[in-house]
């Protein structure tokens, strides 16, 4: 009887396992030497992320606000005009974002609606302009890209827009696309940009683009002829094309992101979850919130007289450009954070000001102003917290 030749296709899928395999059946002398080449060896790495914080897993502000601006999650904006909306970081249990990994997530609800032309509703990121810029994108060439993933879920079905805006160029370039949600569902969005040849990225600090997720806009921002998913000049009157779903005019409406990543080439990589310790840290380049616990003091100031007092906070990292600050109260019976005596008692006004001079990136001095009774002529002093208390250090864009 004549054999059949034993092929790979003769086998099934299933018929060579491991356990049938001998521990030392596989050597080095039994592989030919082209039989393994770098095309089947080559592991694609995930591109780095140019997004702080895309998996929304840090809130240093508080979670919830129905306040305009960065006020819940680290780095990103939600922004609105008229009707009354709250931002939150949420808790993901389950969907395709969840299935991924991602545990948060930046959420804009409807608390009171608004119908009017020029409404708008967005999410917005904005990096730094030298970090884009020396990122490896050959931002003026339409042959070389960046691409942007994010999940997405809304309580409307509808069509959306996402869009970058450059203000370094003379005249501020745009490009906006569009993507599309079925309600209540997450979706994983992918969108792949080329450069533009009048497109300016400065070296700096500064902005280089604000990336907005467009929620909602009024017919005073929108024509049907607006130009989408190429580069142009900005117009103000044609940020995208109609939106056909009210979000801003349905009461409860509800929007969320998260896992956004923006990366080099025309295809996205996987969304790899941050360290937090590393993350946390790319965050206070932006804003930190200094707090401690009752009785907690800053030593070694120095009163100038009997009234003020001098005190050195250095920052837990160094800030994008010299910071602004929020102080607590100044006042003992405020529970806020005041100057002591050189005894160690409270001083005798028992509400008077603080403030940060002589700023830098790394550091400043707290001057504490318009208290009496303290020890003159340079003598040591504590700026002690009376209650539980913050200062918030902003250089945010």
């Amino acid at each position: 009887m004549a054999l059949t030749k034993l092929n790979t296709y003769s086998l099934a899928d299933d018929a060579i396992t491991s356990a049938k395999i001998a521990d030392n059946a596989v050597v080095t002398a039994a592989i030919a030497d082209d039989a393994v080449t770098s095309a089947k060896t080559t592991v694609s790495a995930p591109n780095p992320n140019l997004i702080i914080n895309g998996d929304m897993s840090i809130a240093q502000r508080g979670t919830s606000s129905t306040v305009s601006g960065i006020k819940t999650v680290d780095r990103w904006n939600a922004l609105w005009s008229g009707g009354g909306i709250t931002q939150s970081q949420v808790a993901l249990t389950s969907g395709g974002a969840y299935d991924e990994g991602h545990r948060h997530a930046f959420k804009m609800a409807v608390t009171s609606t608004n119908s009017g032309n020029a409404r708008y509703a967005q999410m917005r990121y904005i990096p730094e302009a030298k970090d884009i810029r020396n990122f490896g994108w050959q931002y003026t060439s339409s042959s070389s890209y960046i691409t942007v993933s994010f999940w997405a879920k809304s309580s409307l079905a509808g069509t959306y827009f996402f869009s970058f805006y450059g203000p370094d160029s003379g005249t501020p370039q745009t490009y906006s696309t569009s993507f599309t949600l079925a309600a209540d569902t997450w979706t994983k969005v992918t969108k792949t940009i080329p450069g533009g040849s009048n497109v300016v990225l400065n070296d700096d600090t500064g902005v280089g683009f604000y990336l907005d997720w467009r929620i909602d806009i009024g017919t005073d921002y929108t024509a049907s002829d607006a130009t989408m998913n190429a580069w142009h000049n900005h117009v103000s009157t044609k940020y995208t094309t109609d939106i056909a779903q009210s979000w801003q005019n349905t009461g409860s409406a509800t929007f969320e992101v998260t896992g956004v990543k923006l990366e080099i080439g025309q295809s996205a990589t996987t969304f790899e979850k941050p360290d937090y310790t590393t993350e946390l840290k790319k965050c206070f380049r932006y804003y930190e919130k200094q707090t401690f616990v009752a009785g907690f003091s800053i030593c070694g100031g120095a009163t100038s007289n009997n009234s003020n007092g001098a005190y050195f906070d250095l920052y837990y990292e160094e800030k994008r450009a010299n910071p602004s600050f929020v102080f607590p109260t100044a006042s003992v019976t405020g529970n806020g954070v005041v100057p002591l005596t050189a005894p160690g008692g409270y001083p005798s006004d028992s509400t008077g000001a603080l403030a940060a001079n002589y700023i830098s990136k790394i550091a400043c001095r707290i001057d504490a102003t318009s208290f009496g009774g303290l020890t003159g002529s340079g003598g040591n002093s504590w700026l002690y917290w009376v209650a539980e208390n913050s200062i918030e250090i902003s250089a945010e864009l």
